[in-house]
């Protein structure tokens, strides 16, 4: 019984251990693995021995394929999206590229894609491509790890036939070894455009044209999908994108803009038509910037816009001499009325016309001197005084005003009235009780050569002099100091010409 027993459990045991074999076999079958073409062969349907399936494409050697689902000898793989069989005989493990790049001599293409003409637009495909590479040592081998360069596959408008492109493939880092093929792009063959939804047609002038809602879509002879093709369209004539007339205003008329797609084969036109717009009124935008009286026959129209009013909803000024003004006899100090004529429209307006008369002083140039010695007089030679008027016009005098002076015994800063017109202005002087000499600069009691070299620096802006420095260095008494001011104190110094 007892051996029975075990042998009961040995069974168990092995059928356990078979099982798992098994299971780890299937398990191993099915992982997807990397096969190198060892010489051009078959892709077939499912496999019967014999024969075989049958026989769907050639696939080259030196190509990298992923087989699942090893039985028998045969491999699953799926080419251009279809499922077919390979026998493994033909094969070889995939192990990897070389690991150093400079151990090869040159790459070449063994086999093309699949596929190599493409129509415009259409994706580029590697699929059923085979790049082998020549080491050095003179063996060949597969190659996965290339990079594909793959040139722009849509034409333009210039492109009136169908076109031929380098496809490039480049394996390695640095210097890349390259090798390249051609593929062609085929013009879409363009049956008939259609717009299937219209933009607004018509506006007023001054609207901006709004393409919101044109759709145009493109038919093929080749019976490929519609397409909306709204935003490729380009002006007939010029070549500009349709983008370029929204927004765009036009002059009145009617416009037909000739649009095509790409290749000029087909073209629809968008007929735009803008109505002039109408006059419907007129309206005093702006009144005359200045009110003041000239004479009985003359306005003053600075500032003064008259603008037109259209059944569109907009308003622009009209040019002056566009339009006629009238009025009676104008008078001064009282409102006069004044009448604007223009395409059949009339308004008016009154304006209360005032004498003309200074309403502001301004100290346009102080004097030349603002700082005066204690109990010494005002001196204000040099001062300009700008007369501002209500017509916006102006005019300097330097007479004709009358000068207030401050107390000239009291020191520090002190303000100077000029009074004209029954206005007044003010500006600043300073009252000191520091004593200065003429020609004595340095302010130590002799007149010499340190003087007159303090004036030329201070000339040649090597020096700076405070107020008092610059009376005592301005011996000339023209308000400037220069080269001529230490001139004569050198002179003087030199005993010969007196200081005055």
């Amino acid at each position: 019984m007892k051996k029975l027993t075990h042998k009961i459990i040995s069974l168990c045991l092995i059928f356990s251990v078979l099982m798992l074999s098994v299971s780890a076999f299937s398990a191993f079958a099915a992982e997807s693995q990397l096969y190198v073409i060892k010489d051009t062969t078959g892709v077939y349907t499912k496999p019967a021995l014999p024969p075989v399936g049958e026989k769907l494409t050639d696939i080259h050697k030196y190509a990298i394929v992923t087989v699942v689902e090893v039985t028998n000898g045969w491999g699953k793989i799926y080419i251009q999206g279809t499922e077919g069989y390979i026998h493994l005989s033909m094969t070889e493990p995939y192990s990897g590229d070389p690991a150093d790049a400079s151990s090869i001599e040159s790459i070449k293409i063994e086999s093309l894609p699949y596929k190599t003409v493409y129509t415009d637009g259409e994706s580029f495909s590697a699929e059923g491509i085979a790049v082998s590479a020549t080491l050095k040592s003179g063996e060949e081998v597969a190659l996965k790890g290339f990079d594909i360069i793959v040139p722009p596959m849509t034409l333009t408008r210039s492109d009136l036939e169908d076109k031929q492109q380098t496809v490039t493939v480049k394996y390695g880092p640095g210097t890349a070894l390259t090798a390249g093929f051609l593929i062609t792009v085929k013009r879409l063959p363009i049956d008939s455009l259609k717009v299937v939804s219209q933009p607004k047609l018509e506006y007023e002038e001054g609207e901006r044209i709004d393409l919101t809602g044109l759709k145009v879509m493109a038919s093929y002879t080749d019976g490929s999908d519609k397409t909306d093709v709204t935003n490729e369209l380009i002006e007939k004539t010029t070549g500009k994108s349709i983008s370029e007339l929204q927004g765009k205003i036009l002059e009145p008329g009617t416009y037909n803009f000739e649009y095509v797609y790409k290749y000029n084969d087909k073209e629809i036109t968008l007929q735009i038509k803008v109505n002039a717009k109408k006059l419907t009124g007129i309206r005093v935008s702006s009144r005359p910037t200045y009110n003041v009286y000239i004479n009985k026959n003359t306005l003053d129209l600075r500032g003064f816009v008259l603008a037109a009013v259209y059944d569109n909803g907009t308003s622009e000024p009209i040019p002056q001499g566009a339009y006629t003004v009238s009025h009676g006899e104008l008078k001064p100090n009282q409102n006069n009325r004044i009448t604007v004529s223009y395409g059949g429209f009339t308004v008016w307006f009154e304006i209360f016309l005032e004498e003309k008369k200074v309403t502001e002083l301004v100290v346009k140039q102080p004097p030349d001197r603002i700082m005066f010695q204690l109990g010494e007089q005002l001196d204000t030679t040099g001062l300009v005084i700008t007369l501002k008027y209500n017509d916006g016009t102006q005019r300097d005098i330097t007479e004709g005003f009358t000068v207030i002076a401050p107390d000239m015994s009291l020191i520090g800063e002190k303000l100077v009235k000029v009074q004209a017109h029954g206005l007044e202005v003010t500006f600043k002087i300073d009252i000191t009780d520091r004593l200065y000499t003429k020609g004595d600069v340095d302010n130590n009691g002799k007149i010499n050569a340190a003087d007159a070299r303090l004036v030329l620096r201070y000339y040649a802006k090597l020096e700076n002099l405070d107020a008092i420095q610059l009376m005592a260095a301005d011996v000339d008494g023209n308000g400037k100091v220069n080269a001529a001011d230490a001139r004569k104190i050198l002179r003087f110094f030199a005993k010969l010409e007196p200081m005055d």
